[in-house]
């Protein structure tokens, strides 16, 4: 058809992640322009969610930039997904929280999100050159694991960060090889 869907991204906690992804401006490790604020409250979350659905967006992502949930952080998400769901049951409620286990994921399912974000970035081959504190494998599973719990899954990447036309070949089968329902 000639329909968009709208997609509002909330960025629930800016900077201080401790990964050294290079292409990311809220490494720790890096000086960039962005200042680091602490974990929004639940309410704020739902404000955003209540904005974003009056500015027609029909998905909700949660954002954060962390190499996967802390204990904390996932109660705060899930608390918000909650109360999200229970004031718009037609806005769907996306997360992108880095590295994920199977307790993480059921958690997120219980709460009533419904898709993960989690990119693998470019081709396992190049991954090393942009990022060394996790690894490609790590990524990986991560998607697989999103599936296996029955969410919808969004993953993509970047090109052009010194890779080879051979990398980017490889990052595309490896996303076929995914299937995921969005690439961004």
């Amino acid at each position: 058809g000639d329909s968009a869907a709208v997609e509002v991204l909330f960025n629930a906690k800016m900077g201080g992640c401790s990964e050294d992804c290079h292409f990311c401006s809220q490494s720790a490790r890096y000086a960039t322009d962005v200042v680091a604020e602490p974990l929004r409250e639940t309410h704020e979350f739902l404000d955003a969610a209540r904005e974003a659905r009056d500015r027609g967006a029909a998905e909700f992502c949660i954002v954060v930039a962390v190499r996967g949930p802390s204990n904390a952080l996932l109660d705060r998400v899930c608390d918000a997904t909650r109360a999200i769901v229970a004031d718009m049951p037609e806005m769907h409620v996306a997360v992108s929280l880095g590295i994920l286990n199977d307790a993480h994921c059921a958690a997120l399912l219980d709460a009533g999100v419904h898709k993960v974000n989690h990119n693998l970035e470019t081709s396992r081959r190049h991954f090393p050159a942009i990022c060394s504190t996790h690894s490609y494998d790590e990524r990986w599973e991560t998607c697989l694991r999103a599936k296996r719990h029955g969410f919808e899954l969004c993953s993509g990447g970047i090109i052009g960060m010194g890779e080879t036309a051979e990398d980017r070949l490889d990052f595309l089968c490896s996303l076929q090889q995914l299937g995921p329902v969005e690439v961004p």
